[in-house]
């Protein structure tokens, strides 16, 4: 999916799974460039999933990394996981 961001920037969300099924991966395209990944992955016992995400440093504060938790949490949901789902970021984004 394309969706534009407050910048008026247009990123491409792209969707993949492993082959185990546990894991699924975003990567958010900014033109040629892989501007942000993000990906969780659950176990088998449906306990809570691990999100990650990262955001290229000249993409950072443009909103690539809010976009990338929402359509992970809401994947998830969408999944079958209705587990919580808690982040955290460190200072500086690093």
């Amino acid at each position: 999916s394309i969706v534009q961001l407050a910048d008026g920037g247009l990123v491409r969300l792209r969707r993949s799974r492993d082959d185990g099924g546990g894991r699924v991966t975003l990567a958010a395209e900014v033109g040629p460039d892989i501007a942000g990944l993000g990906w969780y992955e659950a176990d088998a016992t449906g306990a809570r999933p691990d999100i990650s995400v990262t955001v290229d440093d000249r993409h950072r504060r443009r909103g690539i990394g809010t976009l990338l938790m929402t359509e992970l949490t809401l994947l998830r949901w969408v999944d079958g996981g209705y587990e919580p789902v808690s982040a955290s970021t460190r200072a500086g984004g690093r």
